[in-house]
């Protein structure tokens, strides 16, 4: 299918999108696959007779302008959703669905996000409505919101009817993009049909054959449909023709089996494979998959890597490259973009960008200075800034503009940015509208630190306290009301919720005024408490909980909590910490599979049991880096910290030490640790297919670039070109 630059006439984002149905319905969108071998592909002929019909439904249910909730996991179901929304002359809310086997803290989401929207209906599954119905905090939602359940087969049988009589200017709100992970009180980033048809252009652009980076044949990803990179980008895919294939992997697919997305892309023999991950993406493929896996996978088609929502960091790049080296994955060109739901991409750096130790001493006085010798902490640059992006350092408080080598917050212009937050007219003003002392402006103020150093950007931290664990946002102010709000030993203002480095990954620590608890509770009951409260609403696990000295939490000359000082005090060793729940210092490693499999001849049925979950607790623990002792037998996992990165990494565990295959949904089906054990027990009492599987494809070597080699790359020679190229489109 033939791409163009959208049309002037082009006024809403569904006549930009029935432009290139009309052109071309047999044309596919994309794959979707919810789970290995089960793939479905969507047309564009599919979706606007999908749409369409479901808008028919909608109108009868709301009225335009309404939110309409669109909780869908499944890429194709999820189209439909928000585009009958959007046919419908509706506002789509995408949101996390519910259920079973999904994060427990996806159930607080849906409630703040469906008060904060003001939806009145939902599209989701049928799966989803019973979840709703069934769990005690979410079950008042089946009453007050409207509840469409479509069938997409059926969807696709009915002959379309007339759609609704909606009018869709620029300026009416399409879309509320709520930031993925947001908890406590999410704000949803204002989405026009106008921000549509400008991010479309943008995508077409920096995409087009022409592109100094060329254009690769296939992209492959599983991001989630709340994080603005996936929803965006898919929307795009329907507002830009079909300029190359696409598979959108099922985020809990991918949660499940990381190596899914590994052996998606392996199927590509003798494409140009473009994906992008985080930083966890990467850690969690290394330590999930075993070097017989990695051997089965060819992985010379993926030539084109992009690191977004949380940054790919140095020594993360280098470990996934050694281990899926004899994989043949060797990217020609790595991406490190730099952008936000509010803003759309802002910088970009080429093949890792550069990458410099600073010293600490003078990034704690407010300016970046490379060290003489040695140095920490060693940060990679952002890039370049795209050309049309116009990027600040602005002192927050009087916003007067910093000079380069300067640390302040990041201020941003861009031809993308949105307009504002859904109901908060003062803090959109204040974010969106924000002006430099001398007058420059408007700016969106990002709420990130950062610095100019030889002309690229560096971002070097938040401004306020904002936690990203494996790229879900956290502000540490919900987290520490919600500990205070459940746990009634903990008073007001007596904790501090930080992240820090740990192995090059970022872990989440709590401080804890030990002062504010009652009697009654020791150390590891409370540590309990406060781990099974922030992995239940929060979907996160707690690296350590800090008990500090009487009176040493520190705080401000008003009294209030010092996250910043914390944090700093914590890394230099200065926080005064009576004592310290949660690592261990002890090894992580496996069982061997002798030791599990003796426990199948023990006679007793109910000690085999008991054996095999004292076996089943040390692997965990080993895993989670805790004392076996702290972790209970009954409680569910989601108390116990293990999120959806451990879950899977225990369960890889497992297979490597047992020798056989599990289920995917292996903690999700078994939530506690008894109960696991009493299914491994069965499960191995019969026998199973070995773990792995495949044939060895060989090595095909690096597919190649278009017409430009940009291996080794310099920044000023990617700037230069993608500016040689832009400047063409304009």
């Amino acid at each position: 299918m033939n791409v163009e630059i959208p049309a002037p006439a082009a006024k809403n984002a569904v006549d930009l999108f029935k432009h290139y149905a009309a052109s071309a319905p047999d044309a596919t969108i994309a794959v979707f696959v919810e789970h290995e071998g089960q793939e479905q592909e969507l047309t564009y002929g599919d979706l606007e007779r999908a749409a369409t019909n479901l808008s028919v439904e909608l109108a009868s249910a709301a009225a335009a302008g309404d939110r309409v909730l669109v909780a869908y996991d499944a890429g194709h179901e999820y189209l439909v959703g928000v585009w009958a929304a959007l046919h419908a002359g509706m506002i789509a809310v995408p949101v996390d669905p519910i259920g079973p086997d999904r994060p427990a803290a996806n159930v607080t989401r849906l409630l703040n996000v469906a008060a904060d929207s003001g939806a009145t209906v939902c599209i989701s599954s049928r799966g989803m409505l019973e979840a709703v119905k069934g769990h005690p905090g979410a079950r008042r939602l089946a009453e007050t919101l409207r509840w469409v359940v479509p069938s997409l087969p059926a969807l696709l049988e009915r002959v379309p009817g007339p759609p609704p009589a909606a009018q869709r200017a620029a300026e009416d709100v399409a879309l509320l993009q709520y930031a993925s992970g947001s908890t406590g009180a999410p704000k949803g980033t204002i989405v026009t049909h106008g921000s549509l048809l400008k991010l479309a252009r943008a995508m077409l652009i920096s995409t087009s054959a022409e592109s100094p980076f060329g254009r690769p044949d296939v992209e492959v990803t599983w991001l989630p449909l709340t994080h603005s990179t996936a929803g965006y980008g898919l929307l795009m895919r329907c507002m830009t023709g079909a300029m190359m294939s696409a598979w959108y992997i099922a985020p809990s697919a991918f949660a499940r089996s990381p190596a899914l997305w590994l052996r998606t892309i392996a199927r590509h023999e003798g494409k140009q494979v473009y994906s992008v991950a985080p930083n966890f993406a990467l850690d969690w493929c290394v330590s999930s998959t075993t070097e017989a896996e990695r051997k089965q996978l060819d992985l010379s088609c993926w030539t084109h890597f992009m690191s977004m929502g949380e940054k790919v960091r140095p020594e993360t790049w280098r470990a996934f490259c050694d281990a899926f080296r004899e994989s043949g994955f060797r990217p020609r060109l790595f991406i490190a973009g730099y952008g936000m739901s509010e803003t759309g991409f802002v910088s970009g750096s080429v093949n890792g960008g550069k990458t410099v130790l600073f010293d600490r001493a003078a990034m704690d006085g407010g300016r970046l200075v490379p060290a003489s010798e040695g140095g920490t902490p060693l940060l990679s640059s952002s890039g370049f800034i795209l050309p049309g992006v116009r990027v600040l350092i602005v002192d927050p408080e009087s916003r007067e503009i910093l000079p380069e080598g300067a640390i302040g917050e990041i201020w941003v212009s861009t031809p993308t940015a949105m307009t504002g937050y859904w109901n908060r007219p003062e803090e959109s003003e204040r974010q969106f509208q924000a002006r430099t002392a001398d007058g420059s402006g408007p700016f969106f103020r990002s709420g990130d630190t950062g610095a100019f150093h030889d002309g690229s950007l560096f971002v070097t931290g938040r401004l306020k306290s904002l936690i990203v664990i494996r790229g879900r946002k956290h502000y540490a102010e919900d987290i520490e009301s919600t500990l205070e709000r459940e746990l009634d030993w903990l008073g007001a203002n007596s904790s501090i919720a930080f992240a820090d480095d740990v192995g090059g990954v970022e872990e989440l620590f709590l401080a804890v005024d030990p002062r504010s608890a009652g009697d009654g509770l020791d150390l590891e009951e409370r540590a309990d408490a406060i781990r099974g409260v922030v992995a239940r609403e929060f979907g996160v696990r707690v690296h350590e909980v800090l008990f500090l000295a009487p009176g040493r939490l520190p705080r401000t000359s008003m009294g209030k909590v010092s996250r910043v000082s914390c944090r700093e005090l914590f890394r230099s060793g200065e926080l005064e910490i009576a004592a310290r729940r949660g690592a261990s210092s002890r090894d992580a490693g496996a069982l061997p599979v002798a030791d599990l499999r003796a426990i199948l001849g023990e006679a007793d049925p109910e000690r085999r049991v008991e054996r095999m979950a004292e076996a089943v607790r040390s692997l965990l623990a080993a895993s989670l880096s805790v004392p076996a002792d702290a972790l209970s037998l009954t409680k569910s996992f989601d108390e116990l910290g293990v999120d959806s990165m451990a879950g899977v990494r225990f369960r890889g565990e497992l297979v490597r030490a047992l020798g056989v295959e599990l289920p995917e949904s292996l903690v999700y089906n078994h939530p506690t640790i008894g109960q696991l054990a009493s299914f491994l027990c069965e499960r191995l009492a019969a026998p199973a297919p070995a773990a792995g599987g495949g044939a060895d494809r060989g090595d095909r070597g690096p597919a190649a670039l278009a017409d430009l080699d940009v291996e080794g790359m310099s920044e000023e020679a990617a700037e230069a070109a993608l500016r040689a190229h832009l400047d063409g489109q304009k």
